[in-house]
């Protein structure tokens, strides 16, 4: 932990401490996720957790708490991002699949499908059921139980 200002023992805040920013990030990305390079002169840090044990004679210094505690939280993170991906693609299809079934666009190359109506539906034109039907089957595969039923 790196605090911004040093705490003296009443309380108190002490000096400020030497982490500043040394500048932000130009960079394409998720908005207002910025990040930016930190300095560390003349810092103070504390390490939150346990201490590492100390090594036995003879074996070299066991990675801390510390490290295990990282890889773990960039797991999960990794995880998380793998899963914000197929949301954002499910929804994607579940958006363009309710379009395709509202948009009148024409008349569809086998005949009106609806000759009372202006212009047949969007889903009725061949590449577009093609381009629905190819991404379908991946984001179906990835639920759980088939979908509508709990």
């Amino acid at each position: 932990m790196v605090p911004k200002f040093i705490v003296k023992e009443d309380g108190s805040a002490g000096p400020r401490n030497g982490v500043n920013t040394g500048g932000i990030e130009h960079k394409m990305g998720i908005k207002g996720q910025a990040t930016c390079v930190l300095n560390f002169d003349d810092a103070v840090a504390w390490r939150l957790g346990p201490k590492p044990a100390a090594p036995k004679p003879g074996e070299k210094r066991s990675s801390s708490a510390g490290m295990a505690g990282m890889f773990g939280m960039m797991n999960a993170a990794r995880l998380g991002v793998g899963i914000q991906g197929i949301a954002q693609g499910e929804v994607a299809y579940q958006n363009g699949y309710a379009y395709a079934h509202e948009r009148r666009v024409g008349r569809a190359l086998a005949g009106p499908k609806q000759p009372d109506k202006s212009a047949d539906l969007e889903i009725v034109h061949p590449d577009v059921k093609r381009m629905l039907l190819q991404h379908a089957p991946s984001s179906k595969a990835r639920a759980p139980w088939p979908l509508g039923q709990p």
